[in-house]
């Protein structure tokens, strides 16, 4: 579940820099290009939502965990203070503790409602935009179908959305709908980076640098 979370704290900061927001820091914007790797076409919370839901689909009281798990989400956007119910799973109740821990805070607050995709038009470097069609947390459909309607009409953001990359741009063998939702196989020692997605970032380097 932190994937998401990890990835986006980093997007995030770039794009920061890119709006030229660096510069109170004394720092110039000295950025040739951007790849974006799975970035999320929704809020970090949304997005994290719609994992943990996916990952109760089927299980006996689901529907009163994400009650109690969106109680918790709103007691915290609104107080700043996690207060998860106890009856919560433990592996829930963990991921909510995560979003309270001092390293986090408060950025994390902020995090978890901004939503990236209008901050897209505002770019003024050549971006590529790359989302595993086997991504299970970044869904290439959705996500990319938000990001590309945000950036229609720029010709310096490029799309790609290759075949049988996961999350982390690793080939994936399986179909999408077998990929386990709760333990992605993204370090195994077997994995290797997709191809595909590999030659599309080394493609658009060479134009663009």
């Amino acid at each position: 579940m932190l994937a998401p979370l990890i990835s986006t704290v980093f997007l995030f900061a770039l794009i920061e820099i890119l709006l030229g927001k660096s510069q109170a820091y004394g720092h110039e914007n000295r950025f040739a290009g951007l790849i974006l790797a799975a970035p999320p076409g929704q809020s970090v919370g949304d997005l994290a939502r719609t994992q943990i839901s996916a990952q109760l689909a089927g299980m006996p009281g689901a529907d009163e965990i994400m009650k109690l798990y969106d109680e918790a989400v709103d007691g915290f956007l609104e107080t700043g203070i996690m207060k998860p119910d106890d009856s919560l799973p433990e592996g829930i109740k963990i991921f909510l503790a995560s979003l309270v821990n001092p390293a986090n805070m408060p950025f994390t607050l902020e995090l978890w409602q901004r939503d990236i995709t209008p901050d897209l038009k505002k770019i003024d470097v050549p971006v590529l935009v790359i989302i595993g069609r086997k991504d299970i947390q970044v869904n290439w459909e959705f996500d990319g179908g938000k990001l590309q309607a945000a950036a229609e009409g720029m010709d310096t953001i490029t799309f790609s959305f290759p075949e049988n990359a996961n999350h982390v741009l690793k080939y994936e063998e399986l179909p999408r709908e077998e990929i386990n939702l709760t333990n992605p196989n993204y370090n195994g020692p077997d994995t290797v980076l997709d191809t595909e997605a590999l030659d599309i970032i080394i493609d658009w380097l060479a134009t663009n640098t």
